[in-house]
């Protein structure tokens, strides 16, 4: 566009949510395709956007006519092994098909998460592979849940959004812990310690849920004072003291199971301080990180977790370029 003195004049989003008679972060909102915006909003606001030839910079290349090519990942926590080899795993996959990948890290908040997908479709992603910190089973306003809605194409992993009929790509995690208690119960265990970390995701549900089904094979059950939950388990010290809690208040423990890898430093660290062998006099099972496990006599279940990022990054692909929906799909993964 040209202003009236013949030089080039760059339109800006706030010019066309003011000819379209709305504000600038409505108007970004109906032009990225993301948030809360009426049809007939929408519909303005693109109207007022052709009248002006707006094509805004950072989105110009994602008209769906010439894409990004770029997808975006949203993790729980990068400190964790398992999702920074998922990000290794999703990169590795797109940077063969000549894409970018922006990684996000929420370190387990939900409030950052939001951020994140506000972002990524602010800069118009061609997809999003998510592994969500929402909590599972709780309802979330319309404002919100647009967001997972949205057009782009969104594949979540390891962890369910409660509802939403997006394609997940996960482990057994009922089956694996399950097999992990039954493990620990054939070695003659009966009082067994449990720590977690984010309670609310479906993931960590799943696996308390496999640990009971494994008692209650042995007509036990898992008492209140035996588990509990570190919501910043990637904080050493954090960790630390719910297992010093936790051994304290039950000082007949004789094996631990850490539900979440994060966890086995601060648990580890604890045991020598309070000059424990393992396993000689406690046992620690843990949740996946193979390599670190074996450094530090624990045993781990193994998760595929090459495997939950290619297939993931499969289906996201798939998606983008076929347009397939893959709406309920559920892929599973078996634990070793």
């Amino acid at each position: 566009m040209r202003s009236e003195n013949g030089h080039s004049e760059s339109v800006t989003i706030k010019r066309v949510a003011e000819r379209a008679g709305v504000s600038a972060a409505t108007a970004a909102r109906a032009m990225g395709k993301y948030g809360s915006v009426s049809e007939k909003t929408r519909r303005r606001v693109l109207d007022a956007a052709r009248e002006l030839s707006y094509v805004p910079n950072a989105i110009a290349k994602s008209m769906r006519v010439q894409r990004t090519r770029t997808i975006g990942a949203i993790i729980g926590d990068i400190q964790a092994p398992f999702f920074s080899k998922l990000a290794f795993a999703i990169e590795d996959f797109a940077n063969r098909r000549g894409y970018n990948v922006l990684v996000c890290n929420t370190n387990e908040k939900p409030e950052r998460e939001l951020r994140h997908l506000q972002s990524l479709f602010e800069r118009r992603v061609d997809g999003i592979i998510l592994s969500s910190t929402q909590r599972f089973n709780s309802e979330m306003g319309q404002d919100i849940r647009r967001l997972y809605e949205s057009e782009i194409p969104l594949v979540t992993v390891d962890r369910q959004v409660n509802g939403l009929k997006r394609p997940l790509v996960q482990c057994n995690n009922l089956g694996g812990s399950y097999q992990a208690g039954k493990y620990l119960l054939e070695l003659g265990h009966r009082n067994i310690g449990v720590i977690a970390s984010n309670q609310f995701v479906n993931s960590t549900r799943e696996r308390e849920a496999g640990f009971r089904m494994a008692l209650a094979e042995y007509n036990l059950t898992l008492r209140p004072g035996m588990i509990r939950y570190c919501e910043e388990s990637f904080i050493t010290e954090a960790g630390r003291r719910i297992t010093k809690d936790l051994l304290d208040d039950n000082p007949d423990i004789t094996a631990l199971y850490l539900l979440n890898n994060p966890l086995y430093r601060s648990a580890w660290l604890e045991l020598k301080a309070r000059g424990a062998r393992i396993p000689e006099d406690i046992s620690l099972l843990g949740w996946g990180d193979v390599e670190l496990a074996e450094a530090w006599d624990i045993t781990a279940v193994t998760q595929p977790i090459q495997n939950i990022g290619i297939r993931a990054a499969e289906i996201l692909f798939d998606m983008i370029d076929n347009r397939t929906r893959h709406e309920d799909d559920v892929v599973v993964f078996d634990t070793a």
